[in-house]
């Protein structure tokens, strides 16, 4: 008599973003250092992450705004000074510590930071 087979477990599937939203956003160097620092060190201000990359808050903003809209970041009142706004990483998008850096899957491309 055969034995029943265990049903197979589903294997998590990296949310697939759009690869025509996708890759003029990550085209910009500024859009890729947002989101490098922010894999890196979490959640920070407009504010915060234009004085690393030495642009002004209004021009990250716009970045940030963009990032937003597509999906790759979420936003929540800052806990310090709830009239500023702080940007963290979507949970849509997977981020993975390696031993080379930090890896975020986009489910069509990989980017290694």
């Amino acid at each position: 008599m055969p034995e029943p087979t265990q049903p197979v477990a589903p294997v998590p599937v990296a949310p697939a973003f759009d690869t025509d939203v996708i890759f003029p956003l990550l085209s910009d160097g500024t859009r890729r250092r947002a989101l490098m620092t922010l894999a890196r060190s979490g959640p920070q201000t407009a504010t915060g992450l234009a004085g690393g990359g030495g642009l002004a808050a209004d021009r990250t903003f716009k970045h940030l705004v963009l990032l937003v809209k597509a999906g790759l970041l979420v936003t929540a009142p800052d806990p310090k000074d709830g009239r500023k706004t702080r940007y963290g990483l979507s949970p849509k998008v997977p981020v993975t510590t390696t031993a080379d850096g930090v890896v975020l899957d986009f489910g069509c491309c990989v980017v290694r930071l």
